[in-house]
């Protein structure tokens, strides 16, 4: 009988004939009678278990009592070493540990068979990676004796493992290479315990060398995975450190590659890690010995263009960590769960430095140097020059990956990847002059063919078309496009700086006459018709590289066009594009700009600080896209416009808007498809603006102002904003009112009145007129600078002259904040001052935007390398969303100085040609003398020219650095006086303008824009698009004034619109596009009162003379006098 824990007897149930089972039915019996018999198989289950775990812990235990008294007892056998060492190394004490080793090491010189070297070998490892896990973790008290013992057990793994290679017969022992891996890891962590303890880590490098170097095995994988950890670096450092032996290094390296090969070429770990590998490695490479007067070998040449394509993603681009600012975190992804002297997660490799951007790669400071050194140091450019008549594909590879790692095509390029990718082009140019870009286009057999049998003729019709892109696609010719995308990248270094001259002579060689005439054609055709093919092909998408060929090549061609402005090389025939018309394009114009309105109302506040620069507007940036090669027939700016209604907010309600105004169907994807026309032509003022005529992108640039215009008409009136002008101070009353306000209030109408010497209010209310005259009266101003305008505008000089008299930014504003920021205690100029200057160039673009925003002209002529500048800041965001294919290209070169100060440039180019005896006694430096005025005190200032690295005045001019001393004048003088002032004033400008409108022109189409153009006037346009009052086109005053017109010097011409118009220039597009129009009306009979004009409104007072000789007289002499609304 049982019994329950009360002691009475237990109860049994017994069921009789299912009488107990009363509301259940047979299924749920069941059930229950399963799981009692599962739950009593699971109890039997748990005891047997418990019983073998039992069983097993006593084997254990007595398993772990033999081994220590085996190893209390033990007399040099092997074998026994082998069974109980690791597992009783942490037990026992020291100094039986290292009586132990000492008879390993004795027993191990009488010649064991390879098996059992092996396994000693394998113990002494696995022991001491217990030891060395013990000193960070359970035992670090012992830390110092738990080294010393692992240090000890090494010679004897090197005996072994040396014993294995000298009795191994060809095939190696299993598991021996593993072994090496798993004793160089060991290693790598052993020094860090050693650095931690502030003992010589010196022995510890010497192994590392020895056992990735001279072993009889190599480790398998073990030098690549370790080299691929962020904690490892130091270990790298400590070879690298003064006194290493460079063949060592070498040797190293040597097995490093060979470690890479047998890896498969294909690193199988996470980007970051492979960033930390290819880190080191360049690191390594550093310190390489010469070998037949080059770094980098043929082997090395291979190596590197297999790892180079695994280190970028595909269309990102590497960027180093300290261009970014210095509180920015980056998480690293090392796949390490720790670094030491790190917090867990921070500051390891980085993979997600910025939040949905996953084409950016960040480099981790410690590893930028050795990076960097490959383009630097001009080993890799000196390589691949060398070797490329050898192995042409493998250099142009190499170079190729080297420029995809930081500069990709259609990336941002900036600080430090602009520079690394402009040293390797210059390196390339260097080394052999200007036929360097034809050494990568080298042709195999398929690219002959393709280069033979290539047809400059036009394409018509999608037969033709679809042919022509699918020879594009042939994969292989990926190797021609690749030296293609390399040959083009070096030309357009060369071309950007090189003088005038030397261009005219590149232009005649035939490699490059015949590569820019290919290049243009392969741009333009794919400009036009790559978006028609994509959408026929369905899926398909053009290799990379060719895409990047041809961003390379219109690069090229706007480089080469920009130098053609110039000076004439090329005939104008060259860059026209046939029959195109812009009118494609004007049914968006509406979309265009109620897009970019809203894209206003997101960012208002960005916008009140300048917000309309594309660099610093986020929502603009989301929108920017690559309409070139998109399938979806719609560049990504107009897939928001065209977007369904709900799909994404506002966009979907300027979906339902702009359907009205433009044609296409829908694609599956959900967008527009715009109509072949329109697309064409947004590709085409996206990509090649300066192959259409510039009538016709004036005509555009007009009707975006009126559509953007035509947003606003109707709450002008209410949204007038009041300003009251005194005479005597324009400038500074203007901005005090007006600077504050949005570039949409801004360009808005006005209301002004002015105040005049007196303080008396002077009658009239703003229709425009009073509006344009505030305008033109802030240019002259402050574009004349007169002593008196300077004293009114509160003693500040904005403008300077160059010996044409052409205008560019005063450098004092530049001089001025430099000299407060090299004397800090100094309190004679202030910085509010300094400030002030700052907000006011911005003003003045606001000013300018104004006037090309109202078409008025105004009479300025800037100076070309000002313009340039324009051009190429941070403002100019490219047209309809496309990437920019080359900004910097606008940035002036030492070609440009000519402009700036011939005199100087004259000098310069002494320099160049004077003796190399000669040059040092001229005494010059990399510094320069500057010296400015200050509220009448002159002041001197020094400047570095050095790229502010060191001091440039101990740096001397020598006939080796000579070129790079008159380069970094050029760009002081050009580009690092006037920046600043430069963007404040295109910032202000894109108040107003917006600023891809921009991108149409180039910066001397800016000039005409602003200005007019050059050629005369046409008295009969002038004539047609006149209106008058008092007058009829037939009154005989009217006929003899149109006649004596016909009879002025085309000097006197310009004299008589300015007199009218304050422009001495007509309209682009004619005087039907002058606002106000041109009026002419009847002054009276008074015969002795001379015409007058009132320039606000464009308005002629002109007697009813009635005698054509008197009216010519009396006209000459009001347009000589320069008299204008004053005399009326």
């Amino acid at each position: 009988m049982s019994f329950n824990f009360t002691g009475k007897p237990k109860g049994r149930s017994i069921n009789l004939g299912n009488r107990g089972l009363s509301g259940h039915d047979r299924k749920s019996f069941l059930q229950t009678v399963k799981r009692d018999r599962e739950e009593r198989a699971q109890k039997r289950r748990k005891i047997s278990a418990a019983t073998m775990i039992q069983a097993a812990v006593r084997a254990m235990e007595d398993l772990d009592s033999k081994r220590g008294q085996l190893g209390a007892q033990w007399a040099g056998r092997l074998e026994e070493f082998c069974f109980f060492y690791p597992y009783v190394v942490l037990r026992q004490d020291f100094g039986v540990s290292k009586h132990q080793l000492v008879v390993l090491g004795s027993q191990l010189g009488r010649g064991p068979p390879a098996r059992t070297l092996q396994n000693v070998a394998r113990a002494l490892v696995d022991a001491d990676m217990r030891l060395v896990a013990a000193c960070g973790g359970k035992d670090p008290e012992n830390a110092a004796e738990y080294v010393e013992l692992v240090k000890m057990s090494i010679p004897a793994i090197r005996t072994a493992i040396a014993g294995i290679g000298a009795q191994r017969s060809g095939a190696e022992p299993d598991g021996t290479a593993a072994q090496v891996s798993r004793l160089l890891a060991l290693l790598f962590d052993l020094f860090h315990v050693e650095k931690q303890l502030e003992q010589s880590t010196k022995d510890i490098i010497d192994w590392i060398f020895h056992f990735s170097t001279s072993s009889a095995y190599k480790p398998k994988h073990g030098l690549v995975s370790l080299l691929s950890k962020y904690r490892h670096l130091d270990v790298v450092d400590a070879m690298l450190a003064p006194g290493a032996d460079a063949l060592r290094l070498a040797q190293f390296l040597d097995a490093l590659m060979q470690d890479f090969v047998e890896f498969g070429k294909s690193l199988d770990l996470a980007l970051g890690a492979r960033l930390v590998f290819l880190g080191n490695v360049c690191r390594l490479y550093q310190r390489m010995p010469q070998r037949t007067g080059t770094v980098i070998r043929m082997c090395d040449l291979e190596f590197f263009a297999a790892l180079l394509p695994q280190c970028h993603r595909q269309g990102g681009a590497l960027y180093f960590a300290s261009q970014f600012a210095p509180q920015r975190t980056f998480v690293f992804a090392d796949e390490d769960p720790e670094i030491p002297g790190q917090d867990s997660g921070q500051d390891r490799f980085f993979d997600d430095d910025i939040q949905n951007d996953n084409c950016r790669c960040v480099i981790a400071p410690c590893l930028e140097e050795g990076i960097a050194q490959l383009y630097t140091s001009g080993d890799a450019a000196h390589a691949a020059l060398q070797y490329c008549a050898e192995a042409p594909a493998l250099c142009t590879t190499f170079i190729y990956e080297l420029l995809q790692l930081v500069a990709p095509q259609g990336t941002a390029r900036g600080g430090a990847n602009a520079r690394l990718e402009s040293a390797l082009l210059y390196s390339l140019i260097n080394g052999a002059g200007p036929s360097a870009p034809a050494v990568f286009l080298h042709r195999d057999s398929v690219a002959q063919e393709f280069w033979t049998n290539y047809s400059f003729e036009s394409l018509s019709g999608a037969a033709e078309i679809a042919q022509y892109f699918c020879a594009m696609r042939n994969p292989a010719l990926v190797p021609w496009w690749r030296g293609m995308y390399v040959a083009l990248m070096m030309y357009s270094r060369m071309v950007s700086s090189m003088s005038n001259s030397a261009m005219v002579r590149l232009l005649r060689e035939p490699a490059f006459s015949s590569l820019l005439f290919f290049s243009k054609d392969i741009a333009v055709k794919t400009v036009l018709y790559a978006h028609q093919y994509l959408q026929s092909a369905q899926g398909v998408r053009f290799d990379a590289q060719f895409e990047q060929v041809v961003m390379a090549a219109l690069a090229l061609l706007r480089l080469v066009y920009r130098r053609n402005l110039r000076v004439k090389m090329l005939p104008d025939q060259y860059w026209a594009l046939g029959d195109f018309k812009a009118a494609g394009v004007l049914p968006l114009l509406g979309a265009i700009a109620q897009m970019h309105r809203i894209i206003d109302l997101h960012d208002e506040d960005d916008s009140a600080r300048g917000g309309r620069m594309g660099a610093g507007n986020p929502t603009l940036q989301l929108l920017r896209g690559e309409p070139l090669f998109s399938a979806s027939g719609c560049p990504a700016l107009f897939r928001h416009i065209f977007m369904f209604d709900g799909e994404r907010g506002d966009a979907g309600a300027i979906g339902a808007t702009s359907a009205t105004s433009v044609t296409g169907t829908t694609s599956a994807g959900g967008w527009r498809i715009l109509p072949s026309s329109q697309y064409q032509a947004l590709c085409v003022f996206s990509y090649i603006p300066y192959m259409v005529p510039f009538a016709q992108r004036a005509g555009v640039f007009h009707r975006l102002i009126a559509a953007d215009r035509a947003t606003f008409a109707d709450d002008t009136a209410a949204a007038r904003t009041r300003g009251t002008i005194s005479r005597d101070n324009v400038l500074f009353d203007a901005f005090d009112q007006f600077y504050s306000m949005s570039g949409t209030a801004f360009k808005s109408p006005l209301a002004v009145q002015f105040v005049n010497s007196f303080g008396e209010l002077e009658a009239g209310i703003d229709g425009g007129g009073l509006t344009k005259e505030l305008l033109t009266s802030i240019v002259s101003t402050v574009f004349v600078p007169s002593g008196d305008n300077i004293a009114q505008n509160r003693g500040y000089r904005f403008f300077d002259t160059t010996t044409n008299h052409q205008l560019f930014p005063s450098a004092d504003y530049f001089l001025q904040k430099q000299y407060m920021e090299q004397n800090l205690q100094q309190s004679v100029i202030s910085g509010e001052s300094v400030a002030l200057m700052k907000r006011v160039y911005r003003f003045i673009g606001m000013v300018v935007g104004k006037c090309l925003y109202d078409n008025v002209l105004i009479d300025v002529s800037f100076a070309p390398f000002f313009l340039n500048l324009m051009m190429c800041c941070e403002s100019c965001s490219a047209f309809t969303g496309a990437a920019d294919t080359d900004r910097e290209s606008f940035r002036n070169s030492y070609d440009d100085l000519q402009l700036f100060d011939p005199e100087l440039y004259d000098n310069l180019e002494k320099l160049l040609r004077l003796a190399p005896g000669d040059v040092a006694s001229l005494g010059l430096s990399f510094c320069v003398t500057e010296k400015f005025e200050y509220r009448g005190t002159e002041y001197t200032l020094s400047v570095n020219l050095d790229d502010g690295v060191g001091k440039g005045a101990e740096k001397p001019v020598t006939a080796e650095n000579r070129l790079q001393y008159v380069l970094a004048l050029a760009k002081y003088k050009l580009n690092t006086r006037i920046q600043e002032q430069t963007w404040a004033f295109m910032d202000g400008l894109c108040q107003v303008i917006d600023e891809y409108w921009l991108t149409l022109f180039s910066p001397y189409e800016l000039q005409t824009l602003i200005s007019g153009g050059d050629k005369g006037i046409d008295v009969e346009d002038l004539r047609k698009n006149v209106v008058y009052g008092g007058y009829t086109p037939s009154s005989n005053t009217v006929r003899f004034l149109f006649e004596v017109l016909d009879e002025f010097s085309a000097q006197e011409k310009a004299k008589f619109v300015k007199f009218v118009t304050s422009s001495s220039r007509q309209p682009l597009l004619g005087f039907k596009e002058l606002t106000p129009k041109f009026g002419i009306r009847n002054a009276g009979s008074d015969l002795t009162r001379l015409p007058t004009a009132s320039t606000c409104v464009n308005l002629l007072k002109l007697p009813d003379y009635n005698d054509k000789d008197l009216l010519k007289q009396k006209l000459l002499f009001s347009i000589n006098a320069q008299a204008g609304f004053d005399l009326s």
